[in-house]
């Protein structure tokens, strides 16, 4: 039996985006991201990209401070053991990101 992928979803936090990558096999653990550019550098704070273990981008940030989930985010992972170029791990910076979306919001982050 073949796997079906599961549509794009859009979500509002990216909280509720990390539970649904987390139902579909995902764990924080094993989930990278991409920082928006500050000064020529990413930036930890502001998350714009979620790039999977096998170094797929499976979620970015829309202008609108929505998320979406890409077509095939919840494919099954195969960890490359290598961490993506330039981008974070979600576990050792969940807390961080959280703080950050209270205190400077949602929309009007990066």
């Amino acid at each position: 039996m073949s796997h079906i992928r599961k549509s794009s979803v859009q979500f509002d936090r990216i909280e509720d985006l990390i539970t649904e990558l987390e139902n579909s096999g995902h764990s924080k653990a094993s989930l990278w991201y991409s920082g928006a550019l500050t000064n020529g550098t990413p930036d930890k704070r502001y998350p714009v990209a979620i790039i999977s273990a096998d170094c797929r981008m499976i979620a970015q940030k829309r202008s609108d401070g929505t998320w979406v989930a890409l077509y095939g985010y919840d494919d099954p992972v195969s960890s490359t053991g290598f961490a993506p170029a330039d981008a974070f791990n979600l576990e050792e910076n969940w807390f961080q990101l959280l703080t950050v979306q209270l205190l400077v919001g949602r929309k009007t982050g990066k």
